[in-house]
């Protein structure tokens, strides 16, 4: 009777683990890319990172334009959930956004739900977004 019911137990487990449901990856469009050359930088942020700061991303990923407008990535390491995004176009290289008086940036950026900050930088409400099945793909358009 012990056999019997570790045998259906172990039978459940193995289902159980086959039918773990493929997750789709989160494809990003970006649209509005101007330098079809320098490398545009993507950081994943998550409610209790501290959005929108570049250093401090839940997760970081680049993508190079090579020669086109658009370009898409798809991250396939997130889980589904809450997220929001900061973008920018590293033009010279330094592998940071840089900016000129008050803060304003020098380099290509943007947000998650295409946010346009107008005085200071958005809050994570302002880009947040839901990441789940059927909802895998957003598209951000460069700000100049």
């Amino acid at each position: 009777m012990k056999a019997l019911h570790y045998l259906i137990y172990l039978s459940l487990f193995l289902f159980l683990c086959a039918y773990k449901q493929e997750r789709k990856p989160l494809k990003i469009t970006f649209t509005n890319v101007k330098d079809t050359q320098a490398t545009i930088r993507v950081g994943v942020y998550r409610p209790q990172d501290n959005f929108p700061k570049g250093d401090i991303a839940y997760k970081g990923y680049e993508i190079k334009p090579e020669g086109k407008n658009t370009v898409v990535l798809s991250i396939t390491d997130l889980e589904y959930g809450e997220y929001a995004i900061a973008v920018y176009q590293d033009k010279n290289g330094d592998k940071k956004l840089n900016t000129g008086m008050f803060g304003i940036p020098k380099e290509p950026y943007a947000f998650s739900n295409n946010f346009k900050p107008t005085f200071s930088a958005p809050k994570y409400s302002d880009c947040k977004f839901d990441y789940k099945a059927e909802k895998n793909e957003i598209s951000i358009a460069l700000l100049d």
